[in-house]
């Protein structure tokens, strides 16, 4: 089993350098490779990828995604890197960023443009993987988080250690405020907990 980790906002690289540091190597699948293409189909079948306690991996899936192995958490806890005051990393269960990741993709592929509407804030981890994976996209303007409640203020002061600027967190629940001016009438795009508005020319 593999914990995952991701990179606020989100300088991969810079991630990857810091962990070496660390001792630990990256895995560099050879392009082509029998074993590469067995263990990449493995992991995007089960969810993981098999590593030892000395290296880690990129996720073949899903993007600024990075797993290792659980035994490596102790020492990473006592570097710093997952200081809650200033984290570099973020751990977060996989589930939890297929949705966006998914979300992310489609709205590439289909060229749409707008603010993204998240109906329900299930935890801040899981909305600041949704902002990386729309950040790269000029197209997609403010995410809007609905639903924190009384988290609302920890959920910004939370974002904003992450780095996170394109993300709007309100109390309100989603029924509460659908019909506001923030958000509007147009409608494009749904998912389980996602929907995206699309700006009319």
């Amino acid at each position: 089993m593999s914990f995952q980790s991701f990179f606020s906002f989100f300088r991969t690289s810079d991630a990857i350098n810091r962990l070496e540091r660390q001792g630990l190597q990256l895995r560099r699948e050879v392009a082509g490779s029998t074993a590469g293409i067995r263990r990449t189909e493995q992991a995007r079948q089960e969810g993981t990828a098999s590593v030892s306690n000395d290296e880690f991996r990129r996720d073949p899936v899903l993007p600024f995604v990075l797993l290792l192995h659980p035994e490596q958490r102790p020492e990473l806890n006592a570097s710093g890197l997952l200081d809650p005051a200033r984290p570099l990393f973020v751990v977060q269960d996989r589930a939890f960023c297929l949705g966006p990741a998914l979300l992310a993709r489609v709205v590439a592929d289909y060229d749409l443009r707008g603010d993204v509407a998240q109906t329900h804030v299930a935890t801040p981890r899981a909305t600041a993987y949704l902002a990386a994976a729309l950040a790269a996209n000029p197209r997609v303007g403010r995410i809007i988080a609905f639903g924190a409640g009384r988290r609302c203020k920890q959920y910004r002061a939370f974002l904003k250690r992450l780095g996170v600027r394109n993300t709007c967190v309100l109390a309100q629940s989603w029924s509460e405020a659908h019909d506001t001016p923030l958000i509007g009438t147009k409608l494009s795009l749904s998912t389980e907990k996602v929907l995206l508005q699309k700006q009319l020319p």
